[in-house]
């Protein structure tokens, strides 16, 4: 009889990769968000995948308990929390999901340029204290003219660049 591969979550997903997960036949899906680095290398024995976001580091130490892991998996970018050598000598395939989210982040960005240009969150503040006057007197810029530095123009930035440029930020 062949056993169900047990994949552990050890970071929140998002609803719809671990539906996807739990209907794959063959996977036994253990979703078990906020475990402490000693409750993870009490259990971390039984699980042939474990799938991470940034909370969870897999050192040496954790990974020499992991007996049965075939496969660490971050999702997000980058793999910094995940002794790639230990894991290598394991042989652990570690594997990561970048530009996954590059889109999410840079709207996101754009969202937090266009709220600090405007003074959202000050005006917002100020508005549900009732303090109007002051409210009326707090001026926001216009994104169009202006110039947003982008450092580095690797997925993210590419985007933010392209949507704040959309924009009429030079």
């Amino acid at each position: 009889m062949n056993e169900n591969y047990k994949v552990l979550i050890c970071d929140g997903l998002q609803k719809e990769g671990l539906e996807l997960l739990r209907e794959a036949s063959g996977i036994e899906v253990d979703d078990r968000t906020g475990l402490s680095s000693e409750e993870l290398a009490g259990m971390i024995h039984d699980y042939h995948a474990v799938i991470v976001r940034s909370r969870t580091k897999l050192p040496v130490q954790l990974l020499a308990k992991a007996l049965k892991l075939k496969v660490a998996a971050r999702a997000g970018s980058g793999v910094d929390n995940i002794d790639i050598k230990a894991a290598t000598r394991q042989g652990v395939l570690v594997m990561n999901t970048p530009g996954a989210n590059a889109l999410g982040v840079a709207e996101h960005t754009v969202a937090l340029i266009l709220s600090l240009l405007r003074h959202v969150a000050t005006l917002d503040r100020l508005v549900r204290a009732g303090r109007w006057k002051e409210a009326r007197r707090i001026v926001g810029g216009d994104v169009e003219g202006s110039v947003l530095g982008v450092v580095g123009l690797g997925s993210v930035g590419r985007l933010v660049a392209r949507r704040m440029k959309a924009l009429g930020c030079g």
